[in-house]
C-alpha cells in the first residue's frame, strides 16, 4: 500500500511536472514568435531610419549646393554691378569733358 501510495504521488507529479512542461513550451514558442514579430518590426524601423537619414543627408547637401550657386550668383551680380558703375562713371567723364571741350571750342564757360 506505502508503494502503491508513492507511486501515485510520483505519477501525479510527473504528470504535474508534464503539463508544466507543456505549458512552458507553449510559452516559449508564443514567446519565439513575439521575438521574431519585434525583430522584423526592429529591422523594418532601422531601415526606415536609414532612408530617412539618407533623404536628410541628401536634403541638407542640395541646400547647401543651393546656397553655394545663390552665393556665386550673387557675387557674379556684385561684380557686374562694379562694372557697370565703373563704365557708367567712363560715361559720365567722357560726356563732361566732350562737353567742356566744345564749351572751350565756343568760348562757352559754364561751370559745374
Amino acid at each position: 500500500m506505502w508503494r502503491c501510495c508513492l507511486r501515485r504521488q510520483r505519477v501525479a507529479a510527473e504528470d504535474q511536472l508534464q503539463a508544466q512542461l507543456e505549458e512552458l513550451t507553449t510559452e516559449n514558442a508564443q514567446l519565439k514568435v513575439e521575438l521574431e514579430r519585434q525583430t522584423s518590426e526592429t529591422r523594418s524601423r532601422e531601415v526606415t531610419v536609414s532612408r530617412l537619414k539618407d533623404k536628410l543627408e541628401a536634403t541638407r547637401q542640395i541646400a547647401v549646393e543651393t546656397q553655394l550657386r545663390q552665393l556665386n550668383e550673387l557675387q557674379t551680380l556684385t561684380e557686374e554691378n562694379r562694372e557697370l558703375k565703373q563704365k557708367l562713371n567712363e560715361i559720365i567723364l567722357r560726356q563732361q569733358q566732350a562737353a567742356a571741350a566744345d564749351e572751350h571750342r565756343h568760348g562757352i564757360f559754364v561751370s559745374s
